[in-house]
């Protein structure tokens, strides 16, 4: 694996931090100097940009890090996401300026982001922005999705840390429609969304005059699953002892009350109206 093209990912992402590209170069040593960690690496890369089923990659996405690698160096996944960057660049090649742009910059924190590498989790869902089934626009991603719900066929999600306003939201979906239809040719797309934002744990914690209350009124909610993704955006440490968990909003206060109390979470799952 050709450190070369590393070199130019780190370029094109605008990365600088050298902590981060010194272990990133580690990484790809002990790739190139490990036959079968390179063996591996090679199959989790065509594995990931072969597969199309999102049912497929979703349990994939499920792996323990030391189950498909064999190894605790947890930077093997940020390299083999920055050894796609000639696909990428060739991806945005069609898009305007400005798009190309986001899209970049989104990478750039997607890499960034954690210190000590990537999980399985976050790796399958890098390459879904390198095949170009995942965009950003503004403060929402959209996924281009063969997992079909109530016949919508765009699965919106939210990344943490962006300036949630419902006016950002909106204009955000009525952009995503310009891309949908100019670049993927897709006219009229139906949206759906599968968020904590959604789910009725939060919205019974939430005051009606709230952003995120108000993004779920944009939705006709159909389900409701369990799930605790809730604690992974909300709290910046989530900890197996929920008494450690912080109280420093309205909101974090009333969920560790009701974990506490052994409440289940859930997810909505809804359909933009």
């Amino acid at each position: 694996m050709d450190k070369n093209i590393l070199k130019l990912a780190f370029d094109y992402f605008n990365i600088n931090d050298k902590n981060y590209i010194n272990n990133c170069m580690s990484a790809l040593n002990l790739i190139n100097d490990d036959k079968s960690l390179y063996d591996k690496c090679n199959y989790v890369i065509n594995y990931l940009l072969d597969e199309e089923d999102d049912n497929k990659l979703i349990k994939y996405a499920k792996k323990d890090y030391n189950e498909v690698f064999d190894c605790d160096n947890k930077f093997i996944t940020n390299v083999i996401v920055l050894l796609q960057v000639n696909k990428y660049i060739n991806y945005l090649k069609k898009f305007d300026a400005e798009f190309k742009q986001v899209q970049i910059n989104n990478m750039n924190k997607r890499l960034l982001k954690e210190k000590d590498g990537m999980d399985i989790r976050r790796l399958v869902k890098s390459f879904d922005y390198i095949k170009g089934k995942i965009f950003e626009v503004g403060c929402l991603q959209f996924q281009i999705t063969n997992i079909i719900f109530e016949g919508c066929n765009i699965k919106i999600h939210i990344p943490r840390g962006v300036d949630f306003i419902i006016d950002n939201v909106l204009e955000s979906i009525e952009k995503s429609k310009y891309y949908l239809k100019e670049y993927y040719n897709i006219d009229n797309p139906k949206y759906y969304c599968d968020s904590w934002m959604l789910g009725k744990t939060t919205r019974e914690c939430l005051n009606e005059d709230s952003n995120i209350y108000k993004f779920g009124n944009l939705f006709n909610i159909k389900e409701n699953h369990e799930s605790n993704e809730i604690l992974r955006f909300i709290y910046p440490n989530v900890d197996a002892d929920y008494t450690k968990l912080e109280e420093k909003s309205s909101l974090q206060r009333k969920i560790k009350k009701r974990l506490l109390s052994g409440e289940k979470m859930y997810n909505g799952v809804g359909v933009l109206k």
